[in-house]
This record gives C-alpha cells, structure tokens and sequence, in this order.
C-alpha cells in the first residue's frame, strides 16, 4: 500500500502546481460546499451548467463531476452532451449516482450517462452501485452515505468489470476496485453521515486528483483527503458536532500535504 499512498501524495502536490479547471455539475444543496472543497484541496471548480457554457467549460477543463442530486430533464441534457464531449476530449469524469438506488428514473439517467459518454469513476454508496450494476431498485434504499446494501469487496471488483470502470463505494468502509486491484479504505469520522453533500464533496475531490493521475489512485485519493480530514477535525476539538465539521472540513483539506497519506492512510488489500 505505501506505493500506492506515495502516488496519492505526489497528485496532491500535481493539483497544487498545475491548479486544474474541474468542471463540476453537481445539485444546488451541496454546490457551494463542492466548490469550497475543490478549491481548499488545489484545484479551480467551475460550475457551468448553461448549455452553451457547459459544451465551452468541458473542452477546457481537466476533470469533471456528473452528480444526478437535484436533477430534471434540461440537466440532464446537458449532462448527456457534456459526458459525450468530455468523452471526446479525454476529460476524466466522475458520475455520482444520487438516488440510483431506490429511484427508477434516477436508474435511468444514470444509465444513459453511462451510454452517451465513459466515466472515469463512479462514486456511490451500495444501494447506488448495485443497482447501476445489476439493474434492480433496492427497496427501502436512500441517499445517505452508506445505504442499505454493503457490498463485499469481490462484489466491487466484479461490478468494477461489469460497469467498465472504477468503482468507489463509500460508507462506514470504503472500497474501491479497478476489476483488478480492490482495497479498503478505512479513515473518516463517524459524524460524516449526518452532514449533508460529503458524498458529493468527495465526488469533487475525486474529480480533481482524476486530473492529474489515473483514475484508481483518483478514487483513493478523494475518499483518503475528506476522511483524513474529518478526523483531524474531529481530534481537534472532541465536542465537535456535525455543523462544526462542515465548517472545519475546507480548513483541514487545505492543511492536507504529500506524506500524511503515508502516515494516516489506512488502506489495506481488500480482494483479488
């Protein structure tokens, strides 16, 4: 793991040097927390959603994030013809499911984003992934951070090759696979649940280190920033509360540097 966790700290120094444009449609609750985020981490989020803007914003940036949680039909337009253009360019792009898991016509947005354009990484918690990957609705499913389903590592890995593409599953453990690598991450406060948009932030974060490295070391690399960051939150002050971590979070990402992957990182081999 000390590889992989050197490779994750050597992206955060490329997205502090290189500042990457990442283009960012994500829903109107957690917008501001996503840009914020970005932003601490080293990156340049733009959140262009106007049609003709958005054609424009993708063939500049460097990584992008498809998020489906306040969705209609002209966003979801847009979203198609921005996966199929980002495809064309070789924007990396980043697709977060919200309510895949429990929402047919949320199943089937996914799904045609998946259709017009390829996704460097999905990022969702069980319920989501499961039904994007076995094309079943989970009953009593939400859109919270863990959900109801917990998958098994095998059972991310074989998505992973069913989808075509990484998959990061997050909750109380997090697990991300490539089909061939799959390992669990297992930083992250548990007062992580009870703030709105974490799910959507590390999406963005994901996006943003898909900029400078491939897109497995991508994944960990976002899950690894917003977890490292909760704790240090969280064991700076022991009364913290959910509203005082959302409002630590962008400090404690902006502290973040190359070797604390290596000396918090908790990462282990999850299956092969």
């Amino acid at each position: 793991m000390e590889t992989l966790l050197k490779e994750v700290g050597l992206a955060l120094c490329d997205i502090r040097r290189r500042k990457p444009l990442i283009h960012e449609i994500t829903n109107y609750v957690t917008a501001t927390d996503c840009a914020n985020i970005t932003l601490a981490l080293g990156a340049k989020p733009i959140m262009a959603t106007r049609p003709i803007e958005a054609k424009e914003v993708i063939t500049r940036a460097k990584g992008a994030v498809l998020n489906l949680g306040t969705l209609d039909d002209e966003r979801l337009k847009i979203m198609e013809k921005v996966a199929a253009i980002g495809t064309d360019h070789g924007v990396p792009m980043v697709l977060d499911p919200v309510g895949a898991g429990s929402m047919e016509s949320r199943a089937n947005a996914a799904g045609k984003l998946l259709e017009a354009g390829h996704m460097a990484v999905i990022r969702g918690n069980g319920d989501e992934i499961t039904s994007l990957a076995t094309g079943k609705l989970i009953q009593g499913a939400g859109v919270d951070n863990s959900g109801k389903v917990q998958l098994t590592g095998e059972e991310v890995s074989e998505f992973s090759r069913k989808l075509g593409t990484v998959v990061a599953v997050t909750g109380a453990v997090d697990i991300i696979s490539d089909g061939k690598r799959t390992v669990s991450c297992h930083n992250g406060s548990p007062l992580l649940p009870f703030v709105t948009g974490t799910g959507c932030m590390t999406t963005a974060l994901i996006a943003a280190f898909a900029s400078v490295t491939d897109a497995f070391t991508a994944a960990v690399g976002g899950i690894l920033s917003l977890g490292l960051a909760s704790e240090m939150v969280v064991n700076r002050d022991p009364r913290t509360g959910p509203g005082t971590l959302r409002q630590r979070l962008c400090d404690c990402v902006f502290e973040l540097h190359k070797d604390i992957y290596i000396l918090d990182g908790r990462v282990v081999k999850d299956y092969e």
